[in-house]
C-alpha cells in the first residue's frame, strides 16, 4: 500500500526529473509470465539508480537497506511497507533466509551482486555468489539487469534487460562452491556483454571494424593468494618504465595468435588467449606506420609462471642503445599504482578491473583513448 501511495505521490515529478528508457523488457514480461517470484540482478552506480528501479519495476518487489534506516517506529514500518527489508553486516544467513522468505511467496527481489556501488565508469562486474546461493535455495531464476551510467537530473539513463539464467540443472544435486561460481560467471560474463553497446554508435562502429596491427598480453597469474601482472621492465634514455609484453602482427596472422606468440618471445611464457579485453587509441604522436589501434588481449598460463631468463625476442638477442634493455617481470596488482606502466591510460583501467575473485578478468572489449 505504501509504495502505491508513493507511485501516486512522486511518479510524475519523478518522471519528469528523472528521463529512463528500459531496453529489452519482453524478456522481463517472458520470465515474469514464467515465473511469479525471481531474482532481478542489477549493477549499482550510486544510490539514485536503486530509486529509479524502485518505482519502474513491479510493485511487489523487495530490496535490501541498511539496518541504520529502520530506526524508529515509524521508519521501520514506513521501508518495511514499500517492500524494503533491513541489512545487517555479517548476518548473512538471516539475509538469505529473508530473501529466500520472499521468493516463496512469488515476489519479486532486487539485489545488487556486487555487493556494493560501484564508481568506476564501466563495472567490472566482481559478483558474489550470494545472488546464485539464493537462487538455488529459492530454485528461482535470475534477471540480469544493467544501466549504462548514474542517473541524474534531466539526462537520459538507460536499463536494459538481459535473458533470463535458469538454474533448474542445479537443483537436483547437492550445492557446491563450483556450481555457484558457474552460476555467478554466467550471471556476470552476460552482465558485462550487456554493457557492450552503450558507446556512441559511430565510435563503436570505427573501433570494432578497424584493424589491429599492435598487439598486448595481458597475463594475471595468481600465486599464493596473490595476483601478479606480467610484465616488461624496461631501461631507456627516459629512465625506468614498465610495458606490457606485445608487438606487431605479423602479415596473415590474426591478432589474437601474435599475442601469444609475443608473449612467449618476450617471457618464455606459454600462454592460451581468452579475449580481447581492452582496444587502446594511440595518441597521435605515437601513430607510426597506420597503427592506430592496440588490443590488449586476457592470456593465461596453464603450465605455471616460470619467466625465462633469457627469452627469444629480438629485443634480447640484438641490444642496442636506442633500444634500451627488457626484463621480465611479476609485478603484484598491489603494487601496480605505484609503477610507472604505459600506457597508464591501461594501467589505470586493469586496477580497476581486476576483480578480487582470484583476480580473474571478466570485462568485455573496451575502448581506452
Amino acid at each position: 500500500m505504501t509504495k502505491f501511495i508513493l507511485r501516486v505521490i512522486f511518479y510524475i515529478p519523478f518522471r519528469l526529473i528523472f528521463w529512463t528508457k528500459f531496453e529489452n523488457k519482453k524478456e522481463f514480461r517472458r520470465l515474469r509470465k514464467m515465473h511469479k517470484g525471481f531474482i532481478v540482478c542489477s549493477n549499482h552506480r550510486n544510490n539514485l539508480d536503486s530509486i529509479v528501479m524502485y518505482f519502474r519495476l513491479p510493485r511487489k518487489t523487495h530490496f535490501a537497506a541498511k539496518g541504520s534506516l529502520f530506526k524508529g517506529k515509524f521508519w521501520s514500518w514506513f521501508f518495511r511497507s514499500a517492500g524494503a527489508f533491513p541489512v545487517d553486516r555479517g548476518k548473512d544467513l538471516s539475509l538469505i533466509k529473508n530473501c529466500v522468505g520472499i521468493l516463496k511467496k512469488d515476489r519479486l527481489l532486487l539485489l545488487f551482486p556486487e555487493g556494493g556501488r560501484n564508481f568506476a565508469p564501466e563495472d567490472a562486474l566482481a559478483l558474489r555468489n550470494g545472488a546464485a546461493m539464493i537462487a538455488l535455495k529459492a530454485g528461482v531464476p535470475l534477471m540480469p539487469l544493467v544501466t549504462d551510467r548514474e542517473p541524474r537530473a534531466f539526462r537520459l539513463t538507460r536499463f536494459r534487460y538481459g535473458t533470463p539464467i535458469f538454474v533448474d540443472e542445479y537443483l537436483d544435486k547437492k550445492m557446491s562452491k563450483d556450481d555457484l561460481n558457474e552460476i555467478s560467471t554466467k550471471l556476470s560474463t552476460q552482465m558485462s556483454g550487456m554493457l557492450v553497446g552503450y558507446e556512441k554508435p559511430e565510435k563503436r562502429k570505427s573501433w570494432d571494424e578497424e584493424p589491429i596491427n599492435n598487439v598486448r598480453g595481458v597475463c594475471v597469474i595468481v600465486e599464493d593468494d596473490v595476483s601478479k601482472v606480467v610484465l616488461l621492465k624496461r631501461n631507456k634514455g627516459d629512465g625506468e618504465y614498465y610495458v606490457f609484453p606485445g608487438g606487431h602482427v605479423d602479415e596473415g596472422e590474426k591478432p589474437r595468435d601474435a599475442a601469444v606468440r609475443e608473449m612467449e618471445e618476450e617471457t618464455g611464457l606459454k600462454t592460451v588467449v581468452k579475449r580481447c579485453i581492452y582496444k587502446y587509441e594511440l595518441p597521435e604522436e605515437l601513430r607510426t606506420n597506420g597503427v592506430r589501434l592496440q588490443g590488449y588481449y586476457v592470456l593465461e598460463a596453464p603450465n605455471g609462471s616460470k619467466l625465462a631468463e633469457k627469452p627469444e625476442g629480438i629485443e634480447y638477442q640484438e641490444p642496442n642503445e636506442e633500444r634500451g634493455t627488457y626484463q621480465p617481470v611479476l609485478i603484484s596488482a598491489s603494487e601496480l599504482p605505484n609503477l610507472d606502466i604505459r600506457p597508464t591510460q591501461i594501467r589505470d583501467q586493469l586496477i580497476l578491473d581486476l576483480p578480487k575473485n582470484n583476480g580473474r578478468l571478466i570485462r568485455q572489449t573496451l575502448l581506452i583513448e
